[in-house]
């Protein structure tokens, strides 16, 4: 939606007095210069913000009511430069992300009250000291399969007096594996053990680490795509459309697998949130990114899933190394 423009019938650059219909009085007859003083109070220009990116026109639900039931339209039609019906890629990406860390975040706050009850607003260091050795305090597992793991009371004790470099030993003498992911996860403990966020706020921190990874990925994904699909002619440009619709959908489906999983936390039937990614990566596969790339490119079917297949390997790899990265020596 074109943001509220606060017109005048005088030009204050060269002083020429016109007065026309509003939709041709955009700019000045005789000097061009936009008919629009742009110094305005910060609550107006917050509102053209929230406004042009979170407003759902009927431009936003044709583009989504096409994302969802016609994989791959929209980018081919980017593609060849058919692209006025549609609500622009970094709006619509940005407009269901934010949405989605909405809805992720609600069933993450459900866990932690599910997981730790009457805890949830205190530290784990704190927990450390009140609760005794034997206490077994569950952490997500991660390989994002929607399980729990279980340290004791004693093994965080034990953990956090070790250094960084003695983690995959330490695993090993306790029969744990000590592989890339289980060292980084457990130097993500080691940083929660030495926060002092409550646990609620925690997993709200992993959230943003979710959300930050996903802001990375976009261009390597593009990046990836391009380099499989790569066709005399196909520019970087496309495959960044592509990989903006993709996410976009990839949020749709999240959102729905939030609001799911919130349910079914809050009636205990699932325990954990970690799920939602590997479902909303296999849905998001089957249903649209495989005919997308159908459609968008016309290769035979078997190409075109042995190269999707390729596409979707690299960036899951990627995408968790990123994370575990990020939340193992960032924290």
């Amino acid at each position: 939606m074109t943001p509220r423009k606060i017109k005048s019938h005088q030009c204050d650059n060269c002083g020429l007095r016109f007065s026309v219909e509003p939709k041709y009085n955009n700019f000045c007859p005789n000097c061009g210069q936009e008919n629009h003083n742009p110094r305005q109070p910060i609550l107006h220009y917050i509102y053209e913000l929230l406004e042009s990116t979170l407003h759902l026109d009927n431009k936003t639900l044709f583009t989504l009511r096409i994302l969802i039931f016609q994989p791959g339209t929209i980018t081919k039609d980017y593609i060849n430069n058919v692209r006025a019906r549609y609500t622009p890629p970094i709006r619509l990406f940005v407009f269901s992300l934010a949405i989605f860390i909405l809805c992720l975040n609600m069933a993450q706050n459900m866990m932690v009250k599910k997981d730790f009850v009457h805890r949830d607003t205190v530290s784990l260091q704190q927990q450390m000291n009140t609760l005794s050795d034997s206490t077994r305090i569950q952490f997500s597992n991660p390989f994002f399969t929607g399980q729990k793991i279980y340290y004791s009371i004693a093994e965080l004790k034990e953990l956090k007096d070790i250094l960084y470099s003695q983690i995959a030993p330490w695993l090993e003498k306790h029969n744990r594996s000590s592989g890339f992911i289980n060292s980084m996860e457990l130097r993500l403990v080691k940083h929660n053990i030495k926060t002092s966020k409550s646990v609620a706020e925690f997993q709200q921190h992993l959230v943003k680490i979710h959300y930050w990874v996903i802001l990375l990925m976009l261009p390597f994904t593009a990046c990836i795509i391009f380099l499989i699909f790569y066709y005399k002619g196909f520019l970087y440009y496309d495959a960044l459309v592509m990989s903006f619709h993709f996410y976009a959908f990839g949020f749709i489906i999240g959102i729905i697998l939030s609001l799911a999983a919130l349910f079914l936390i809050q009636f205990s039937i699932l325990s954990d949130t970690t799920i939602i990614l590997p479902l909303d990566l296999i849905i998001c596969f089957l249903i649209n990114y495989l005919p997308a790339d159908k459609k968008v490119f016309g290769l035979s079917w078997p190409s075109t899933i042995m190269r999707a297949l390729a596409v979707s390997i690299f960036n899951i790899i990627i995408q968790i190394s990123l994370f575990w990265i990020i939340a193992g020596y960032i924290g």
